[in-house]
């Protein structure tokens, strides 16, 4: 059992050391790509803000809340609404209630 534990924390020793090493290669200036200057730590933060989805989905709650909020204030604020109606019947002898047509009496020949 020993034999087994101390293999296992070899094999971890190894890739730990891998890791650094690899690590150490992306993060030295003189092996990075296409001979570009290593960036400096306000553009590296920069990079990082602009693709942090957790901050991107933040920045989108905010302007979501901001929204609601200036919906609410807009509700203090009286509201006007209007409605107008307008009919024409043709027949001297119906009257329109609304959607139904109703048969008026007729007059009396006296009139």
């Amino acid at each position: 059992m020993g034999k087994k534990l101390s293999y296992h924390k070899e094999v971890y020793r190894a890739c730990r050391v891998a890791v650094i090493l690899s690590l150490m290669v992306l993060f030295t200036p003189q092996f990075s790509l296409a001979g570009e200057k290593p960036l400096t730590v306000d553009e590296c933060l920069e990079i990082a803000f602009t693709n942090n989805l957790d901050i991107s989905q933040t920045k989108k709650a905010r302007d979501e809340a901001q929204f609601k909020l200036d919906q609410a204030h807009g509700r203090k604020y009286p509201t006007v609404d209007i409605n107008a109606m307008s009919g024409y019947t043709n027949e001297v002898n119906q009257m329109s209630l609304g959607d139904t047509t109703v048969e008026a009496p007729p007059l009396p020949s006296g009139c």
